[in-house]
């Protein structure tokens, strides 16, 4: 350890940025030194100019009978599969029906409610140390809110904030960013696009197959939005015809099997689809896609396998956030 401190500054911050991200935790814990150049912004452009970044899978899982959810990241195992970790500095009191947004290498962990009593309460995860800090709490106390980042700025929607009465919209059960403008899914069949530049708002139908905004989840790659339903069916949305198309697979894709436990996300400019594989067991999907032509966007499972298990007895599993960092 001496010898590693007789270093010269840059050469070990080379040292750590040539290091996998899902190290940087554990090397955090060597000296009070790695703990502050891990948190740095120093050590993140040394990786940007090493060309050394990663997008690291955070999920936000709530296991019964634990009296809280905790956070877990994704990473890769000696068998070459990948495993959900939990991450061990999560707070006892961490508030479930809260809102989440990513800036930068931090995790924005927005109101919600503990005990069953909404919270004003802010916290941030630092994903390059696994570290935590609470920020001055909001004036308002909000649950079941939802939130994104369009240029900079945090825009939170859902309880308490008026919007959704204005438009006559129930609850806001997800929301996506895609080209600049705020999409946020209420109520059964419905989808509000606000867009952040001049403050319009109008309604659209977000996917006109006969379920309900429920029972989708969302994300957009680029200029793409992708839908996936329950039952695993995988849509693109076409702006040019306003239609929803399917992804098409040479091979069959894993289905999920339990409504309403699944979430869809970008990692890196990949699909992945984490969902319920049983009660107590979560596996995860990664799919890179392909535009072949004007109509045709072609999919392929890069790795599908179990990522969680429960061990408790007689447990459950809910997924509640899914978020994508690059550190």
């Amino acid at each position: 350890m001496a010898s590693i401190s007789s270093l010269p500054k840059d050469v070990v911050l080379e040292c750590l940025a040539r290091a996998s991200k899902h190290d940087h935790p554990n090397l955090s814990l060597v000296s009070t030194t790695f703990r502050s150049l891990v948190s740095s912004s120093e050590l993140y452009a040394a990786g940007l100019l090493l060309g050394r970044t990663e997008h690291c899978l955070y999920v936000c899982i709530h296991v019964y009978p634990e009296p809280s959810p905790r956070w877990y990241t994704l990473r890769p195992t000696r068998a070459g599969d990948t495993k959900l970790v939990s991450i061990p500095s999560s707070p006892s009191d961490l508030p479930s029906n809260s809102s989440v947004v990513t800036i930068g290498s931090e995790i924005f962990i927005i109101g919600g409610s503990i005990n069953g009593e909404k919270t004003s309460s802010l916290l941030a995860l630092d994903c390059r140390s696994h570290t935590w800090r609470r920020l001055p709490s909001m004036r308002m106390a909000r649950g079941e809110s939802v939130a994104c980042l369009i240029d900079g700025k945090i825009h939170v929607i859902g309880e308490g904030l008026g919007l959704e009465e204005r438009h006559a919209l129930c609850r806001v059960s997800e929301i996506v960013v895609f080209e600049g403008s705020m999409y946020g899914m209420a109520g059964r069949t419905k989808c509000f696009a606000y867009h952040a530049e001049d403050g319009s708002c109008d309604v659209h139908v977000p996917d006109p197959d006969g379920l309900s905004v429920w029972d989708h989840s969302y994300c957009a790659i680029g200029n793409v939005m992708y839908s996936c339903d329950y039952t695993g069916e995988l849509r693109w949305y076409d702006r040019e015809d306003d239609e929803w198309r399917d992804v098409k697979f040479q091979r069959p894709l894993r289905r999920p099997r339990l409504p309403r436990q699944f979430k869809l996300s970008d990692c890196g400019g990949n699909l992945v689809i984490l969902w319920t594989e049983s009660f107590n067991v979560i596996s995860c999907s990664e799919i890179t896609c392909e535009r072949r032509n004007r109509n045709e966007i072609w999919g392929a499972v890069k790795s599908s396998n179990v990522v969680l298990t429960a061990d408790f007895y007689n447990s459950s599993v809910d997924i509640l956030h899914c978020q994508v960092v690059t550190i």
